[in-house]
């Protein structure tokens, strides 16, 4: 939820930095120009150098873990064997550790393809600086944060990882073909270019903690592996 709300917030503020036109002098020779193209650059870092700030006043290391040994049936200690390479490479043989990491890396794939191109799109077929972008990613982030609702309640209801998993498969399906359909320079609006990018952040709710889920249900089934991958 808090990555959700960090979405939103960020597009909101390249719109507050969208009308900022002037100078700060630091010498009498030399001055900073500010506008809407460079303000959000100072903006991010004024951010991070206040994160350092609170990281290096406030944030501990948490206490060494102590290991301990397995018991033997007779009551002796032995040492827990570690996985080798041939076991985790044998545990990806298996479908329920290896899909994941597929649907992982398509997700991925998929989402970086519309982060490409959502920029150049807008500016081509809709003059679209990146201030009207911000306010779609704005827009976007409020689905966001409803579809993380919508699968917070399947998970109190018990809702599968599979189910979960089929249903985001199925909304990116529907955003490729609303993009092949909605996506045309002579009838694109402002609504139809952004149903597929609202349809694609329906997504990552869906998908990502459940796909997660199954991988980690995997891996903890094989006590040879778990804490090696």
């Amino acid at each position: 939820m808090i990555s959700i709300v960090g979405q939103a917030i960020g597009p909101l503020m390249n719109t507050l930095v969208s009308e900022i036109h002037m100078e700060v002098p630091i010498t009498s020779s030399y001055s900073i120009p500010l506008n809407p193209y460079n303000s959000v650059g100072l903006l991010v870092a004024f951010n991070e150098v206040l994160l350092w700030v609170i990281i290096a006043l406030f944030l501990q290391d948490p206490p060494p873990k102590k290991e301990k040994s397995l018991s033997s049936a007779t009551g002796e200690d032995e040492p827990a064997t570690e996985a080798g390479m041939y076991d985790i490479l044998n545990a990806m043989t298996h479908f329920d550790i290896f899909f994941p990491l597929i649907q992982r890396f398509v997700t991925c794939m998929n989402f970086v393809l519309y982060g490409v191109v959502v920029s150049p799109v807008a500016a081509n077929m809709l003059n679209w600086s990146p201030v009207e972008i911000s306010k779609l990613s704005a827009v976007t982030s409020v689905f966001a944060f409803v579809g993380m609702g919508t699968t917070l309640v399947l998970s109190i209801i018990k809702t599968s990882d599979f189910v979960m998993i089929l249903v985001g498969n199925g909304i990116f399906a529907l955003a490729g073909i609303s993009t092949y359909l909605d996506w045309r320079a002579d009838t694109v609006t402002a609504i139809t270019f952004s149903i597929p990018l609202i349809l694609v952040t329906l997504v990552y709710p869906f998908t990502s903690p459940a796909n997660q889920s199954s991988f980690n249900k995997a891996v903890f089934s094989r006590p040879e592996i778990a804490g090696s991958i």
